[in-house]
């Protein structure tokens, strides 16, 4: 159900003129900051930011699909 629910907010997104990349790194980061409510789950998410990030600016063949 997540699946269906992010994509609905990335289609959302690219309606508004996001290309899909933008709008999946949009979504994602939306996510992440939504659950920081701490400090340590702060920095959690900062790291995963970073993560995401990367993963993002990845060439599409260096990204693991496993």
């Amino acid at each position: 159900m997540t699946r269906n629910r992010d994509r609905d907010r990335v289609a959302e997104q690219v309606a508004q003129g996001h290309t899909v990349a933008d709008a999946r790194r949009i979504v994602a980061l939306a996510s992440v900051a939504h659950h920081a409510d701490t400090a340590e789950a702060t920095a959690d998410a900062l790291a995963q930011i970073a993560a995401i990030n990367a993963k993002l600016d990845a060439p599409a063949a260096m990204i693991d699909t496993a």
